[in-house]
């Protein structure tokens, strides 16, 4: 009976979960339907509350996301059975699934004379969109199975066989353009030797091929323990369709609870699965995330295959095609076993369980203790390894690898070869001529066909050789258009030299060719210079000391220094020590030593402030132990 009472959410009853509560996973819709018969025509409303674990205080029951709430037709009519219903969902921002928290249906009697009766029947709650026809709960055919195995000692076989009728189906999706590890829920056990098994339909989202059709039977065994412990709690098998690269986790949280995932290894999918078996409890937590999972303790697990699907033999080897195999998924890491086959020859297929390795969808071969591993990726072939030990190869090995190089005994590269950021590549037409490589268009090295004879190749303007006519000891040297380094003699058309070293040649008109380009200042070296840089004044105004760089070493001491215009030097905005931009001074002296690895000189130019005749003003412009900048005009004799 509803009483007359002002109440916009109407007055009738509310949905008490007990003690345990009802949650609705991220990506489901949660819907509340009953049949009604008033005896007046009137108005029906609810009020929807939910939360989730850890909700903190003052969060309140809305919960979900209160934009897709649904209902049928508030209007009742009187004395007749009508089904009503409505539904919420939660939000998908947010990373806990919510619970129903008493939600509750009411008839609205604001305006009623007198207290309105009405009749229920047929409450339910289930996942979907629209609502779906009533059906015993679960929970009520177990109590009539308990009833019937009190009253019927003789009815045992039928009684398990309805415990194992419980079937419950669930659907799943998000995919948002990549692959990801999903919780599909969490399992209660019902004790040792409990069985269930989950059905998974899933694929390569729906795009009208057989790649969108996938499936998967996870079977899951609750094992005895003689201590409840969450390591071996549960064994695991895993029966694959039309996909080598699903992968499951069965992770305990408990001895009898455990998380089950899945690896789904597509961009697009969606999916659904039912779960049957004996159970005390199954909740579809659904969530999904990139990484695999690390909660719980993972459980041995066996993936069963098919040696065609899971490993090729090398071509030419005879062997039974029928040959079964299985990966077991082990506390630590996967195993590859087979079982023994016998082949044409008589040989036997060892076991590879150490050797072949499973990762994340790649496959690693190698001893599992062993640095040195071949990754085969979707887009790569890796070779793996730390070790530096030099090993010696088998003698028909053509190449091989020790720690991270790679040996090779010989090879033809077809297109380029890259060390670093050099490059090397055939010439255009591919000319090779006598001892001799070629490095792209640009640069030969080796020796010409004949000794005698220069080369020039038009599309390769610059080579690197010698030969063995010697005129006289002379080092390599280049002309324009020979088109050459030679060494030793080798005349060559043209004119004009880039010398390198110390050099006479005879010019084919007559004369010599000579010069001298040497990486190095030597003794009697000169060079004049003029350059800026940055000094320091000291000694009491004294002195200005500064540092010049040079780009070749020096190869002689003493170095001297000579003003060829002199310095002109500011300090603070002023030119100091009387020098001007146009009117630069000439220190009394310059003392140079040389330092940086023979790369550089340090100087110090002796001002002579007594001897120059500066004013007391001057003087005072000039700032002791303090930076100065330098426009200088010098000679360097080494």
């Amino acid at each position: 009976m509803a009483q007359i009472g002002s109440n916009s959410w109407g007055r009738g009853i509310y949905f008490d979960t007990g003690v345990k509560k009802i949650y609705i996973p991220r990506g489901y819709t949660y819907i509340i339907s009953l049949e009604v018969n008033p005896e007046v025509a009137c108005i029906w409303n609810d009020d929807v509350n939910n939360g989730f674990d850890g909700m903190p205080n003052g969060t309140g029951n809305d919960n979900d996301n209160t934009s897709l709430r649904k209902s049928s037709d508030r209007s009742l009519v009187a004395n007749k059975w009508q089904r009503v219903w409505f539904s919420y969902t939660p939000r998908t921002d947010v990373l806990y699934d919510i619970f129903d928290a008493s939600s509750n249906w009411g008839i609205i009697t604001t305006d009623a004379k007198s207290p309105i009766k009405f009749k229920i029947r047929n409450v339910k709650g289930e996942f979907g969109t629209v609502p779906t026809d009533w059906t015993p709960a679960p929970e009520d055919v177990d109590n009539k199975i308990d009833t019937a195995q009190k009253s019927a000692d003789n009815a045992n076989s039928s009684v398990n066989a309805l415990n194992k009728i419980a079937t419950k189906s669930y659907s799943f999706g998000g995919a948002n353009g990549k692959a990801q590890w999903v919780r599909l829920g969490t399992l209660t056990s019902a004790g040792d030797a409990s069985v269930v098994v989950i059905t998974l339909q899933t694929g390569n989202g729906f795009n009208g091929t057989e790649s969108q059709n996938s499936q998967a039977e996870i079977i899951i065994k609750d094992g005895w323990q003689d201590k409840a412990s969450t390591t071996a709690a549960f064994g695991a098998s895993v029966t694959r369709q039309n996909t080598k690269d699903l992968l499951v986790s069965v992770r305990a949280t408990a001895s009898n609870v455990c998380e089950v995932w899945t690896y789904l290894p597509w961009l697009y999918w969606n999916g659904n699965y039912t779960i049957s078996g004996i159970y005390s409890g199954w909740n579809p937590n659904f969530t999904k995330q990139d990484t695999k999972p690390t909660n719980g303790v993972e459980q041995s697990l066996a993936y069963r295959t098919t040696a065609e699907d899971a490993y090729t033999l090398a071509s030419g080897l005879k062997k039974d095609v029928d040959i079964s195999s299985e990966f077991v998924k082990t506390y630590n890491d996967w195993a590859f076993k087979w079982k023994t086959a016998t082949m044409v020859d008589g040989a036997e297929v060892g076991t590879y369980q150490k050797y072949i390795t499973l990762e994340s969808g790649n496959i690693l071969l190698g001893h599992s203790n062993s640095k040195n591993k071949l990754k085969i990726t979707n887009d790569s072939i890796q070779f793996k390894g730390t070790s530096d030990t030099a090993i010696t190869p088998d003698s028909d090995a053509t190449a091989w690898i020790t720690g991270k190089v790679f040996h090779i005994n010989s090879g033809e590269i077809e297109s380029s070869l890259k060390f670093g950021k050099v490059l090397m590549k055939p010439t255009k037409n591919g000319i090779q001529i006598g001892n001799k490589a070629e490095f792209g268009e640009r640069v030969r090295i080796g020796y010409p066909l004949s000794s005698n004879m220069q080369y020039t190749y038009s599309d390769c303007p610059l080579v690197v050789g010698s030969n063995t006519n010697t005129i006289g000891d002379y080092p390599w040297f280049a002309v324009d258009d020979g088109y050459a380094f030679v060494r030793n003699g080798i005349i060559t058309p043209g004119d004009f030299i880039i010398k390198f070293g110390e050099y006479t040649l005879d010019r084919p008109n007559g004369g010599k060719f000579s010069g001298t380009l040497r990486p190095y200042y030597r003794a009697d070296d000169v060079i004049n210079m003029e350059f800026y840089v940055n000094g320091y004044v000291t000694s009491n105004k004294q002195e200005v000391i500064f540092h010049i760089p040079l780009s070749r070493p020096i190869m002689s001491t003493p170095v001297s220094i000579s003003s060829i215009n002199g310095l002109t030097i500011r300090q603070n905005g002023k030119y100091i020590y009387n020098s001007t931009a146009s009117k630069p001074i000439k220190p009394a002296s310059y003392t140079a030593a040389v330092i940086g690895g023979r790369n550089g000189l340090n100087v110090r130019a002796k001002m002579g402030i007594d001897s120059n005749g500066f004013t007391d003003t001057d003087i005072k412009n000039i700032v002791n132990n303090d930076t100065c900048a330098i426009m200088a005009s010098i000679k360097i004799t080494f």
